[in-house]
């Protein structure tokens, strides 16, 4: 199930992002994601107190983790969206993550359809995300669900880490 965070599921949030972060860093993953400096529990902290974070809950074990609001990152201004419209915001996608002993489940692309149904709800226009572009099982992952690439660009995430040739995609609302 995908719900609302709570104040309880934070630091099971917290250990998800260094858990992914181990994991990316052991077998030869692309993640602009650092150890200790983003995303961290204080990424998650400031997310729930928006209420923008969720988490994919198997009988009260955290599987799984997103950021989804409406603030899209600076970065995002120098792109050439699909969705052009001012009137309508999208969504955007952040620290889009799953536990690793459970990656390949379909968890990832449950949450992305959990995204698409809030976009709808909140009249969105699109859902936009950026991606390292060596990430290629992630890139794999949001083209499977309909996403598409629509630029490259110099990225600064959370405005701590630098990140060269991010791939930025969208998936337009119907």
């Amino acid at each position: 199930m995908i719900r609302k965070a709570t104040e309880k599921d934070v630091i099971s949030i917290a250990r998800l992002y260094d858990d992914v972060i181990d994991y990316q860093s052991a077998n030869g993953s692309y993640m602009s994601w650092i150890k200790g400096v983003y995303p961290t529990k204080a990424t998650a902290d400031t997310a729930l107190a928006l209420e923008t974070l969720y988490v994919y809950d198997l009988n009260g074990s955290i599987f799984g983790s997103v950021i989804l609001d409406c603030i899209q990152p600076e970065d995002y201004k120098n792109i050439s969206w699909i969705t052009k419209s001012s009137e309508r915001p999208a969504l955007i996608i952040h620290t889009l993550c799953v536990d690793p002993a459970h990656m390949g489940m379909g968890i990832a692309s449950e949450m992305l359809s959990f995204a698409k149904k809030l976009a709808k709800e909140l009249d969105c226009s699109s859902i936009r995300l950026a991606t390292n572009s060596k990430n290629t099982g992630a890139i794999h992952l949001y083209e499977k669900n309909d996403f598409s690439i629509v630029g490259y660009n110099t990225a600064l995430l959370d405005g701590k880490i630098n990140c060269p040739r991010q791939c930025f995609m969208e998936h337009v609302i119907d």
